[in-house]
């Protein structure tokens, strides 16, 4: 099994059948293209859990708000949903 995403084996499938320069060739392009704006934001989600995650954990001692501890959830279902991995 390959560990290439789908999008990019979609890409490549695109391309080497030969329809360059058709719509197919720019369905490849705009896959890439949201493949890489897809990790681009997953790293974006990791870095806030991470930041969250260290604010939530350092205000155990006072009173973390629900919502502080909600978003953390929110941003771990997130991530867990753009991986693939269970929350």
């Amino acid at each position: 099994m390959s560990k290439q995403p789908k999008a990019l084996r979609l890409a490549d499938e695109l391309e080497v059948r030969g329809f360059l320069g058709t719509t197919a060739s720019n369905a490849a392009h705009e896959l890439r293209r949201l493949h890489e704006m897809n990790h681009e934001l997953l790293e974006a989600l990791e870095l806030a859990y991470k930041w969250l995650g260290e604010y939530v954990f350092q205000m155990r001692a006072y009173a973390v708000s629900d919502t502080a501890q909600r978003d953390h959830d929110v941003i771990l279902a997130a991530i867990a949903k753009a991986t693939g991995e269970k929350a």
